[in-house]
């Protein structure tokens, strides 16, 4: 995040006149609720507290927590949660340590990411939010910094007239149409050092006119730059579809302003179809009667038909009226016998927009009377390879034969350019390599005469037995469900012809391994529902075959099963001085899987607690042997899982 990008911050800066302390801070109300920004972080050892001034005197907002500086980085993600990526692009790092020393100091990085996210404001200290206000009320305020010692560092006194300022509303919304995409551009006014505008980053909204209400589209924060116009791309929209939008700007606190004006967009289809491949020909007796493969565009409305009488010739439209898109054929009346055409294809969207000739095809009038097939077709598998064989055609004037493979009938590619001569042919695989084990090869025989006329085709399957074991599923993963249940995941096999899964579990020092469950297809999603907590599981995966092969098993993966679900506060607490002890007792906590109590000590109401139990307590009473009536005592309980609850009070011996 380079300076440039956002001179809010250094504005504010500026703005705040010389001589005040570093203690300085801003607010700003929304609803009911005033947000303190302090312009400087706390220090490692500080601690602020805040208070407002009631008819009685004032009073302690933060008695029970006071604002204080985050000082483990293991905290980061948590707090930030989904803005942890902005954060770690902002700061061109991913190590928590790194940020959250940022978010901490007074740089312009921090204080930017500070105002931009409350969450990374409180991580510096710099944030805290009074609710229940009534706007246009004034309130007093004041703010002690002390140290984590008890020590009084400042104080800060100020009168706050609560008031919500929201931004004014972004203008002279544009849009600039392209390609499946259109870029919006807006104007917003330069700050000019008023705390009354705070608009720190905008929010796009857009609706179809299929939808009835907006929805924000931009996923990313788009900064306030008086350096540069604001923009923002929606990429990837539909054709044909209108698409409304409008902008509005935001403060750190979420005031977001009215939208400006709305504008609106039809994309026009720019795009023409995909050219058509597959032209074919046949002689009959009017003439030369060409095929081709219909278009799959969804806007595809016809086509036309170009010739040419050599492939460096033009080619010219030899289709007065476009062809229907569901008709893909054409008769060519005006040929002739001994000379060869050439024929290309261009299909025609709904737009008008017209695609590239398809790839040109050679045809000739000739003979369309085609030859007999070939008969008693044999095939032998030899190490993965198919020998296949035949009788020869009786037609007399016989130029070869064309063979056509593949593993579905209704999909069969022809092997060989030219006709074969010979009546036998080794097919050698896809890639030259053999067959696969397992499945059938279907095969499709035609003669060809001199004319290249083509036999009716006749069709012949060769089956080769599958051996081979399936290649097992990838990626097994697990996932502990809030302590409800295991989610088991495994990926498909690689194997093209695996078509069962099944989920094994082995639980503990169980020798036996269970099978859980079967799938038909990948990937798999498996809840186990029947683990027990505190017991580990190993799972794994196998796949099966059409032919009932079983692969090895999956990489296997473990888990050790609790719950994350932390049992209720103890209440009642009750801690007296007995014999120079302190004696506690407390109400009994009911969860099923509670196993006991740790007890907490303090010097102070609102300093750091130690445990001081060696060991779980199981009873609901303690005696502190090194106890008085100078500590403080907490107490939370804790289920099989290790989950530990919050505590309910802070107590003091009487």
């Amino acid at each position: 995040m380079k300076n440039k990008i956002f001179l809010l911050w250094l504005m504010i800066l500026t703005s705040v006149s010389f001589g005040q302390t570093e203690r300085e801070f801003f607010t700003m109300f929304k609803g009911d609720s005033l947000a303190f920004f302090l312009l400087t972080p706390l220090g490692s050892n500080e601690e602020l507290y805040i208070y407002r001034q009631t008819d009685t005197g004032y009073v302690n907002l933060t008695m029970d927590e006071p604002v204080i500086p985050i000082l483990d980085d293991n905290a980061v993600p948590v707090l930030l949660g989904n803005q942890l990526q902005f954060v770690q692009k902002a700061l061109r790092t991913e190590d928590n340590f790194s940020i959250l020393r940022t978010l901490r100091s007074n740089t312009f990085r921090g204080t930017v990411l500070s105002l931009l996210i409350p969450n990374a404001a409180k991580i510096g200290g710099r944030w805290f939010v009074d609710s229940g206000l009534s706007e246009g009320q004034n309130y007093k305020y004041k703010l002690v910094f002390a140290t984590t010692f008890g020590d009084t560092l400042d104080i800060v006194e100020k009168r706050v007239s609560v008031k919500s300022i929201i931004p004014q509303a972004p203008k002279d919304l544009v849009i600039e149409e392209g390609d499946k995409n259109v870029k919006l551009k807006w104007k917003y006014p330069k700050w000019e050092g008023s705390f009354k505008d705070l608009g720190i980053h905008f929010n796009i909204y857009r609706k179809t006119s299929n939808e009835i209400e907006f929805k924000k589209i931009n996923k990313k924060i788009i900064l306030r730059n008086d350096d540069v116009a604001p923009n923002f791309t929606d990429l990837w929209l539909k054709e044909g579809i209108t698409y409304t939008y409008y902008t509005t700007i935001v403060d750190p606190i979420g005031n977001e302003s009215a939208p400006s004006e709305e504008v609106s967009v039809k994309l026009i289809d720019k795009t023409p179809p995909e050219i058509i491949d597959d032209i074919s020909d046949e002689s009959d007796t009017a003439g030369i009667f060409l095929t081709w493969t219909m278009s799959t565009a969804l806007d595809a409305k016809g086509y036309h038909v170009y010739r040419s009488t050599g492939l460096s010739k033009e080619f010219i439209k030899i289709t007065k009226e476009m062809i229907n898109a569901d008709k893909p054929f054409f008769i060519d009346t005006l040929v002739y016998h001994n000379k060869q055409f050439f024929y290309a294809v261009t299909v025609i969207d709904t737009a008008g927009n017209e695609s590239e000739k398809s790839n040109p095809h050679g045809a000739a009038y000739k003979d369309n009377i085609p030859p007999l097939p070939p008969e008693e077709i044999t095939f032998k598998i030899e190490n993965g390879l198919v020998r296949l064989n035949w009788k020869k055609s009786k037609s007399k004037d016989i130029e070869g034969y064309f063979i056509y493979r593949g593993e579905r009938k209704d999909i069969t590619p022809k092997l060989t350019d030219l006709p074969l001569k010979m009546t036998t042919y080794v097919d050698s695989g896809y890639s030259g390599g053999g067959f696969v084990n397992g499945g059938n090869i279907y095969y499709k025989f035609a003669s060809v005469d001199s004319f290249m006329n083509m036999s009716k085709m006749v069709e012949f399957t060769a089956f080769i037995p599958d051996t081979d074991k399936p290649y097992p599923p990838g990626n097994l993963t697990l996932k502990n469900y809030e302590g409800m249940y295991v989610e088991v995941y495994c990926s498909m096999s690689p194997s093209l012809d695996a078509v069962k899964y099944e989920i094994f579990r082995k639980e503990g020092d169980n020798p036996k391994d269970k099978k859980l469950a079967v799938f038909n297809e990948a990937p798999v999603y498996y809840r186990d529902t029947s683990v027990v907590k505190s017991v580990k599981y190993i799972y794994y995966a196998v796949a099966v075959d059409t032919a009932g092969n079983i692969s090895e098993p999956s990489p296997t993966d473990s888990i050790l099963f609790k719950d994350f679900s932390p049992p209720t506060a103890p209440r009642d607490i009750m801690a007296k001085e007995v014999n120079n002890k302190v004696e506690l007792t407390w109400g009994k906590v009911y969860d099923f899987d509670m196993v006991g109590y740790n007890i907490y000590r303090s010097n102070f109401p609102t300093g750091t607690f130690i445990k001081i139990n060696n060991e779980i307590v199981a009873d609901t009473k303690f005696i502190d042997s090194n106890g008085s009536k100078k500590y403080f005592y907490r107490i939370k309980a804790i289920d099989t899982s290790g989950n530990e609850s919050e505590y309910d009070q802070t107590v003091a011996p009487k």
